[in-house]
């Protein structure tokens, strides 16, 4: 297949960074069979399950609770803070819009508990937890009729990034996505839908239905 500057350069990027976390990835897996008791008799006391149940706590337990407030409040010549009406109740209505943002229930959206909690297990076993903030809204005739700001959890193994040696160097970050046809010419169009390869993934080995265990898609970053 024939690919143009821009896209050979991502390609290249996108395989680097899978062969950089090729063994990591691995050990990852192999962890994670373990954690959920796939290897019984490698290991009948599982203590890699046990310890993670007692140390996920100490890192996430509840939702937290906003508290947005102004960062540099006004002092009188006594030292009081000078209370603004308007910082007060720009404060008052983020903080009641972020409470309600992180404790709503949206019907086929991830609630931001669950993911949290997705990615603290996904910290201790594997080492990487990663979760995003997605921005998603209902379109009619270029208007919006309703807006959101929900939870998206991201594999730990569906993570990519350029190389650096500090987080605040890397170059870029990348999210694997698996599509299937339909999903794709919604999102791309018709051309690109067609020109994409499609195969039976992995990524449907826990699905629960055998129709989707041989659905056909293909991978975008």
């Amino acid at each position: 297949m024939q690919y143009n500057e821009e896209v050979l350069y991502w390609k290249n990027e996108i395989d680097d960074a899978k062969k950089r976390e090729k063994k990591w990835r691995r050990e990852g897996e192999s962890l994670y069979e373990m954690y959920d008791g796939e290897r019984p008799n490698e290991t009948p006391f599982n203590i890699l399950y046990s310890n993670t149940q007692t140390l996920s706590p100490a890192l996430y337990s509840q939702i937290p609770r906003p508290a947005v407030k102004e960062r540099f409040p006004k002092k009188d010549n006594k030292g009081f803070t000078v209370v603004n009406p308007l910082t007060k109740a720009v404060a008052q209505a983020s903080n009641q819009m972020l409470s309600y943002l992180i404790d709503s229930n949206v019907e086929g959206f991830e609630k931001f508990h669950d993911s949290i909690k997705a990615a603290v297990t996904d910290c201790l076993v594997p080492g990487r937890g990663v979760s995003a903030i997605q921005f998603d809204a209902v379109m009619d005739d270029e208007e919006v009729e309703w807006a959101s700001i929900v939870a998206n959890t991201k594999k730990y193994n569906r993570f990519l990034h350029g190389f650096a040696t500090q987080w605040e160097k890397v170059p870029w970050i990348a999210y694997e996505e698996f599509i299937d046809q339909d999903e794709a010419e919604e999102k791309f169009g018709k051309e690109i839908a067609d020109n994409l390869q499609y195969t039976v993934s992995d990524e449907n080995e826990n699905d629960d239905s055998d129709v989707n265990k041989e659905k056909k898609t293909a991978p975008v970053y």
